[in-house]
């Protein structure tokens, strides 16, 4: 989801380095999370589960109620039906 979001919540002039950094804060914390865990979990055992629930949920209700929804449309998405093809996708590729 995270990777939809950067990818699209940009302008295309600043989308390389927003995805660039969105990248390395998502490695950092991924490691962090991965370094810590044993930590504590052997300080509040099954406990963590709930934590992580809790971030879980947290988390979902954030994107529920801050996340944009992009509704523009894309160049691709906004062609008229004319200049669409009209053939499947299977007929795409003829062999002779």
């Amino acid at each position: 989801m995270i990777w939809t979001i950067t990818g699209e919540l940009y302008p295309s002039r600043y989308r390389a380095k927003g995805m660039s950094l969105s990248t390395a804060s998502n490695w950092l914390w991924n490691f962090l999370l991965a370094f810590f865990t044993p930590f504590i979990t052997s300080a509040i055992d099954f406990r963590y589960g709930y934590v992580f629930a809790g971030c879980n949920i947290l988390g979902g209700l954030l994107i529920y109620f801050f996340v944009i929804e992009g509704k523009i449309l894309s160049p691709l998405q906004s062609r008229p039906k004319k200049l669409r093809f009209s053939f499947p996708s299977y007929q795409s590729f003829r062999t002779c």
